[in-house]
């Protein structure tokens, strides 16, 4: 960090937990980006279609 006083106190020992939930516009593949205790994965729930929109 640099020298500034509003971050004198700043600490990186913040731990990351959480879900977020995603659709591909180009593929309608639908999935998960996955945190827990600062590790990250991606979790695929429906597959994606390579011409969704050929229909």
């Amino acid at each position: 960090m640099d020298d500034r006083p509003e971050f004198e106190h700043f600490t990186f020992d913040h731990v990351v937990n959480g879900v977020i939930a995603a659709e591909r516009d180009d593929t309608r593949e639908l999935f998960l980006i996955v945190c827990k205790d600062n590790t990250i994965r991606r979790e695929r729930l429906v597959a994606p279609d390579p011409a969704p929109w050929d229909m």
